[in-house]
């Protein structure tokens, strides 16, 4: 018996006390179009983000391909191609870098030629090179075609995907869909036109408040016009299929233990930095205008030093960190939400470490040119006795705290208001810490705890919370 690419039984979804999806059965096979046709509020997009992976059902079940939506996300995630309204895609990169991007996220093997053969199989091979930001609507729509088939997915799920594109641009979405339900792929596309999901669908599921209302039979227009031969894997085993790849749990267990997703999203940070600017320059004009005013403002006498020069360099430093920060996670939400990293086939943990990396990474460029100013403007000595570990330690203690608190807040519009009152709480132990640390190294004190160390141990602990918690602070 063939197992069904797609199997949802009694699936609900509910946001507080309002219910969206009220008990939703579907079966999809192998080589197969369904179409949910529907008016705005119905629940179609939100069916479709619950099966990509964004959003977990109330009750119910959906399993693709055998494998349960939400025990095995890891998998299912690997066999989803998503389309919807917004193209997932980084602007400051190139067409071609975003491919790049997500076919490493998504271990696609000979990832650059791949790229290479989707950007000219949806017209872009002249443009590959050129920022996402300065391509049209319609051609940002057919590089999201590329991203969603980078990975030869078994099921493709579509939010009117047709939206934003000319006439020749649909034609080539029909050619390609034709193409995926040839390999035995399967396609859910959304729609609000009856005539398209009558032509294109094998099935035409019609949805109102939540609930299945009726089910048609289409033409099949796109599997009619070359019948798929019979599935050569009755029992769900498609490794011949170049739509399927069972291995996900296994590679991606190891890649994530060699770091590769988190090295991917670092790589892509700091290329979208380097591009914008945003960050860097905005944080490093704040750390040396704060270090200039307090050197004005206080007393710099020789007795007096030791007291102010330290409040001084993380007052600095901890501002610029926050203002970094909270710009950093918030571009992420802004131009086509974290949705786009949450939809990889890849651990949550990886997610927040590349993130957390990056944001360290900011601040240390940072400090790298504020350290020497400071040095300069109070007087001090730059390499003496732990400074550049109680530094780096202390920028991590920050930085652990604030990843994990900016992406809490990211998507709230009071965000720049409620990050510092969340975070400077928590951070009173490791500023505190810092400041006595680096205040003792300019005049020793043989009656001085463990500074360092405390910081260090501050460190571990919530970096361990921060892991424990990332998953579900990023849900839905």
């Amino acid at each position: 018996m063939t197992v069904p690419v797609l199997q949802i039984t009694g699936l609900k979804k509910s946001y507080g006390l309002k219910p969206v999806l009220r008990g939703i059965d579907l079966v999809l096979q192998p080589g197969e179009c369904m179409v949910l046709l529907g008016a705005n509020g119905t629940g179609k997009t939100t069916l479709l983000r619950m099966l990509a992976g964004l959003s977990k059902p109330s009750a119910g079940t959906a399993c693709i391909n055998g494998l349960d939506v939400v025990r095995d996300a890891c998998q299912v995630r690997h066999l989803v191609g998503f389309v919807a309204h917004q193209p997932y895609l980084y602007e400051e990169l190139t067409a071609l870098e975003n491919l790049l991007f997500f076919g490493r996220m998504y271990g696609v093997e000979h990832v650059q030629e791949r790229a290479c053969e989707l950007l000219q199989r949806v017209g872009l091979e002249r443009r590959m090179h050129e920022r996402v930001a300065t391509l049209s609507r319609g051609q940002v729509q057919r590089l999201a075609w590329a991203r969603a088939l980078l990975h030869r997915p078994l099921l493709l799920l579509l939010d009117e995907p047709d939206s934003g594109l000319d006439q020749e641009g649909q034609a080539l979405i029909d050619t390609l869909l034709t193409e995926h339900i040839q390999q035995r792929g399967s396609v859910l596309l959304t729609t609000h036109q009856r005539e398209l999901a009558l032509r294109s669908g094998n099935q035409v599921v019609m949805i109102a408040n939540g609930r299945i209302v009726q089910v048609d039979k289409g033409e099949g227009e796109l599997q009619g016009r070359r019948k798929p031969q019979s599935d050569p894997h009755p029992q769900g085993d498609r490794e011949g299929c170049p739509y399927y790849t069972t291995k996900c749990s296994g590679v991606y267990g190891r890649d994530y233990l060699r770091g590769r997703p988190a090295r991917a999203i670092l790589w892509k940070d700091v290329r979208y930095e380097l591009r914008s600017k945003q960050t860097w320059i905005g944080m490093g004009m704040f750390a040396l205008l704060v270090l200039v005013i307090f050197n004005f403002a206080f007393d710099l006498r020789v007795d007096n030093k030791a007291a102010v020069a330290p409040g001084a360099l993380w007052v600095a430093f901890l501002f610029a960190s926050l203002l970094g920060l909270g710009r950093t996670l918030a571009a992420e939400r802004e131009q086509g939400p974290l949705d786009r990293l949450l939809l990889c086939p890849v651990d949550r943990k990886a997610i927040y470490l590349a993130k957390l990396l990056g944001n360290v990474l900011f601040i240390a460029v940072v400090e790298i040119v504020a350290l020497p100013i400071f040095a300069a403007l109070f007087d001090v000595p730059l390499f003496v006795g732990a400074l550049l570990p109680t530094v780096l330690f202390g920028t991590l203690g920050i930085a652990t705290i604030g990843t994990l608190f900016s992406t809490m807040v990211a998507a709230t519009r009071a965000r720049e208001l409620l990050l510092p009152v969340l975070v400077f709480p928590l951070l009173v132990p490791v500023v505190i810490a810092a400041v006595r640390a680096t205040g003792n190294l300019l005049v020793p004190s043989v009656n001085e705890p463990p500074w360092l160390g405390l910081i260090i141990a501050f460190d571990a602990i919530f970096l361990s919370i921060s892991l424990l918690t990332f998953e579900y602070i990023v849900e839905e």
